[in-house]
């Protein structure tokens, strides 16, 4: 039997990632991943695989992989097989992009959803021929809830109550 802590999983071009599997087979089983194409995952520099038993019958196998490239998001399955059978488990991994980059995005908890709410660059024209600053001054919270998460000068906010307002030049 696996069981997959997290079968969706967001990440972002370019950063490491690590995919985890809880394994529990007896006699012990011969463990390895493949990706969406049913293509082996080969340890390599950008991919490292290990498993760590924790019992006569548990087992936890872990994929890092160093540097997403866009070929890396997909369907990942871990797969266990052993003289009595074997099972297999599926995660996918899909590209979150850059939060504040060029989309801002706010996560609403009630609704559990992500709206996307701006689209813009600092400098850029908005519609009316204005020249649109970056949206993370114009971060208005009434009242301010809770700050989730602060990625250098990008910031993911959560909150119930929010407004948001361009400043024009």
């Amino acid at each position: 039997m696996i069981v997959i802590p997290s079968q969706l999983i967001g990440a972002r071009l370019a950063a490491p990632l690590t995919l985890d599997c809880h394994v529990e087979s007896y006699p012990k089983p011969i463990t390895f991943w493949t990706h969406e194409n049913g293509s082996l995952i080969h340890e390599g520099s950008r991919y490292h695989m290990w498993t760590e038993k924790f019992s006569s019958y548990k087992f936890y196998m872990r994929l890092y992989i160093g540097s997403l490239s866009k070929s890396d998001f997909g369907t990942y399955k871990c797969n266990a097989k052993n003289t009595l059978g074997g099972s297999e488990g599926v995660i996918k991994v899909y590209n979150i992009g850059y939060f504040g980059s060029d989309t801002q995005y706010v996560t609403d908890e009630e609704m559990q959803r992500t709206n996307q709410i701006a689209r813009s660059k600092w400098g850029s024209e908005d519609s009316g021929g204005s020249r649109v600053r970056s949206a993370i001054p114009g971060w208005y919270l009434l009242p301010l809830v809770s700050v989730l998460l602060v990625l250098s000068q990008q910031s993911l906010l959560t909150t119930r109550h929010l407004v948001y307002q361009y400043h024009t030049v």
